[in-house]
């Protein structure tokens, strides 16, 4: 059984990956995002509450778990948003995405990363 992780699972990117994979018996999908779970679907995945800006949680949350692969949907994806705070645009977008490539290599684990761009 493979072990997926999903960033970001409250968006509506990372509902739909979560549904895709959740009840797949080839699977074991761990979900994440920065508030409680809103996914409708409450089946088949394990969730967990971690904000992916705090370095401390993130670290303790990834260093007691292993994945083979992770899914990561989380971002800044407003264009207005990104321009009206480009610090909070780098950590999101890009520093985020960093520290997610450094743990894949560390661990062997696949990483792809997907963003649903909206204007």
């Amino acid at each position: 059984m493979k072990k997926i992780l999903v960033t970001g699972s409250n968006g509506f990117l990372g509902q739909k990956v979560v549904d895709l994979f959740a009840g797949n018996n080839l699977y074991e999908v761990t979900a994440i995002s920065k508030g409680p779970n809103r996914n409708p679907n409450q089946a088949g995945y394990i969730f967990y509450q971690v904000d992916l800006l705090d370095q401390i949680l993130l670290a303790d949350f990834l260093s007691n778990h292993i994945f083979d692969a992770i899914i990561h949907t989380a971002a800044m994806t407003s264009v207005e948003a990104c321009e009206a705070d480009k610090a909070a645009c780098q950590l999101i977008n890009v520093d985020l995405v960093q520290t997610l490539a450094s743990y894949c290599e560390k661990n062997k684990t696949q990483l792809i990363h997907l963003y649903r761009f909206c204007i």
